[in-house]
């Protein structure tokens, strides 16, 4: 049986905004990052505990993991290990602001 895997809709937010700003000049480009993304939460899926245990203040993020996006190192997928796969978070460039709650997040 395959891991599952749950994207969070700010996650799926965080990848439109991605593949338009990296696609802005090569479409190629977007479709490349999305493709990595996807290989890499699959990845994941399958071994979620390979990704850096992150200390962040904020409660909804407690038991996040990152890991770097093959090909596209300095983006990030923030996940967390549940039961039956992952959760995935948010997809951020490293220089962003990781600890940005989404609108919808539980806390609100």
């Amino acid at each position: 049986m395959s891991a599952r895997i749950r994207r969070h809709p700010q996650a799926l937010l965080d990848l439109e905004h991605t593949a338009t700003w990296l696609g802005a000049d090569d479409a190629a480009v977007a479709l490349r990052v999305l493709d990595a993304v996807e290989r890499t939460v699959r990845w994941l899926a399958a071994h979620p505990e390979l990704g850096r245990a992150r200390e962040l203040r904020h409660a909804w993020l407690r038991g996040v993991r990152s890991f770097p996006v093959g090909g596209f190192e300095k983006h990030l997928v923030l996940y967390r290990p549940v039961a039956d796969g992952i959760e995935v978070l948010r997809v951020r460039h490293g220089a962003r602001d990781l600890l940005e709650e989404p609108d919808d997040s539980p806390e609100r």
